[in-house]
């Protein structure tokens, strides 16, 4: 933490997403108005003391609908990339640990996963199985969890020969204490670091999937819906569409920044 907090892009990102993240959470506390009250007398207008930052086609206050979409955005993010963390950890660090045809295994599955066109993938699934916000967090998570499994596989490689796993085993300790006891802990800075890059790109493609419909259904506000609701108005009110578009590249890029910070601060060297 103190090696993070002499980043000062690191720290300024960090602040960044705990506004964001707070004007989320406490949306019901905060928005001054109900995201789905619609005003057919006052549509599509300007900045006011009223409405902060206008109306949108419907009447509704867009700052209330920005705070209501972060706690979806950013939900589907943080929930995706924890199941994908999960995964992807499990896997990598069999992998890793028992090598032989377990690892043969679970790589030629990652290599068959990573050679899909991922995005094709999710829009297929989504259009199968229903864009349920469930449904649209699992299939986020299969489509992210290899580099993570990557990471830990190569992580435990590497600390499966110290001499730590050698004194731990020859204390009569079994193979899988000695892997999420002793050895998977050690991966920790490399897998934080890859679960905040994860959650800029979890958010990216709940935005694109809402923008293309397959996401987050109106009249629940998300980032990514009011970037496709704004759409026909681009010209008209071109504000309507830089605002969820603003929130989107400040949040992902303070994850990505927070993420460059944090393999600063964790690596030895």
């Amino acid at each position: 933490m103190r090696r993070f907090s002499r980043s000062g892009t690191g720290v300024g990102a960090l602040v960044v997403l705990v506004v964001i993240g707070l004007s989320s959470a406490f949306a019901p506390t905060l928005a001054p108005y109900d995201p789905s009250r619609i005003d057919l007398f006052n549509t599509l207008a300007p900045p006011s003391v009223n409405h902060w930052l206008g109306t949108d086609e419907n009447g509704r206050d867009v700052l209330s609908r920005l705070m209501y979409g972060g706690r979806i955005s950013l939900a589907v993010g943080l929930s995706s990339m924890f199941a994908a963390i999960i995964l992807g950890s499990v896997l990598g660090a069999l992998a890793g640990f028992f090598g032989g045809y377990v690892d043969s295994i679970i790589s030629r599955v990652i290599d068959g996963m990573l050679s899909v066109p991922l995005f094709f993938f999710l829009l297929t699934a989504l259009a199968l199985f229903g864009s349920t916000l469930f449904n649209l967090v699992i299939v986020i998570a299969l489509t992210n969890w290899m580099p993570v499994a990557r990471i830990v596989r190569g992580e435990v490689t590497v600390n499966r020969e110290m001499q730590y796993v050698e004194s731990a085993t020859a204390l009569g300790v079994r193979p899988l204490g000695i892997l999420f006891r002793h050895i998977l802990p050690q991966s920790m800075p490399s897998i934080i670091v890859a679960a905040t890059l994860g959650v800029a790109y979890a958010i990216l493609t709940e935005s694109a999937l809402s923008y293309l419909g397959l996401g987050v259904r109106p009249p629940t506000p998300s980032w990514g819906n009011m970037l496709s609701d704004a759409r026909g108005y681009i010209w008209q009110v071109p504000m309507l569409t830089v605002y969820p578009g603003a929130v989107i590249f400040l949040a992902v890029l303070a994850f990505n920044a927070i993420g460059d910070a944090l393999r600063d601060a964790t690596e030895p060297t």
